[in-house]
C-alpha cells in the first residue's frame, strides 16, 4: 500500500505524466482513433488479446487513491508485457543470446513503459521498488527469504540428456527473469537523488544483485 507522501505526489503529478505518456508515443493521435473504430469482425492481436485478459482480472477497488490506481494500472500492464517476453525468450533457440531479445531498443512499447516507470518512480520510488521485489519473488519462486541461488543445469546428471535440455530452457527463463528486472530496476532507480530509499531496500538490490555469485564461493 502507497504511503500518505506517496499518494499525495502521485495525485499532484498525473497530469504532467499522462502528457509524458503521450508526448513519448510515437503513433499520432488520429491513428489511435481509426484503430479503436475497427469494424468488430477485425481480429485483435495477439498482444491486445492478453492486456484485455489481464486488466480484466483486476477489480477496482472505489476507495483506491488515483495515485495507487495509476501505478497499479501500470504495474498489471508491466506484468502482462513481462510475461509476453519471456514466452517469447523461451520459444527461441537456446544458442540465441537474451540480450539480443530483451536488450532496450528492440521493443517500443516496454522501452516506454519502463521509462513511464521511472517516471513514477521520482513520486514513489520505496513503493514501487516493493512491488517490483513482489513480482520478481512470485515470477522466480523465491518467497522464501532462506532461499539460494543454485544454477538448474548442475542439479541433474550431465549423461542424462532429457533433464539437461528441460533444466536449459527452466534456466533460461530464470535469466529472463532477471534480466527484466534488472532493465526496470536500473531506470527507477534513477530517481534515487530526487526520492532516497531505507537502506533495507538498498541491502535487498545488493542482495539480489550477487544471489548468482554466492554459489561459486568456497
Amino acid at each position: 500500500m502507497l504511503s500518505l507522501q506517496d499518494s499525495v505526489f502521485f495525485e499532484i503529478s498525473i497530469k504532467s505524466l499522462l502528457k509524458s505518456w503521450s508526448s513519448s508515443s510515437s503513433a499520432p493521435v488520429s491513428s489511435s482513433v481509426s484503430r479503436r473504430r475497427a469494424p468488430p469482425s477485425a481480429t485483435p492481436l495477439l498482444w491486445e488479446k492478453h492486456s484485455i485478459a489481464a486488466m480484466s482480472s483486476i477489480t477496482i477497488d472505489p476507495e483506491l487513491k488515483p495515485g495507487e490506481f495509476v501505478i497499479k494500472s501500470l504495474f498489471a500492464e508491466f506484468a502482462v508485457l513481462a510475461e509476453k517476453k519471456i514466452e517469447m525468450v523461451m520459444a527461441e533457440p537456446l544458442e540465441k543470446p537474451l540480450s539480443r531479445s530483451l536488450q532496450r531498443g528492440e521493443d517500443a512499447q516496454f522501452d516506454q513503459l519502463i521509462s513511464s516507470m521511472s517516471s513514477i518512480a521520482e513520486h514513489c520510488l520505496p513503493s514501487l521498488l516493493r512491488t517490483l521485489f513482489d513480482w520478481y519473488r512470485r515470477q522466480s519462486g523465491t518467497e522464501d527469504e532462506s532461499y539460494e541461488y543454485r544454477p538448474r543445469s548442475s542439479t541433474k546428471s550431465k549423461g542424462d540428456e532429457l533433464h539437461r535440455d528441460k533444466d536449459f530452457l527452466l534456466e533460461r527463463r530464470d535469466l529472463a527473469i532477471d534480466f527484466i528486472f534488472c532493465l526496470v530496476s536500473v531506470e527507477v532507480l534513477k530517481q534515487i537523488p530526487l526520492h532516497p530509499v531505507p537502506d533495507v531496500l538498498l541491502h535487498e538490490v545488493l542482495n539480489l544483485a550477487f544471489k548468482h555469485f554466492k554459489h561459486k564461493e568456497g
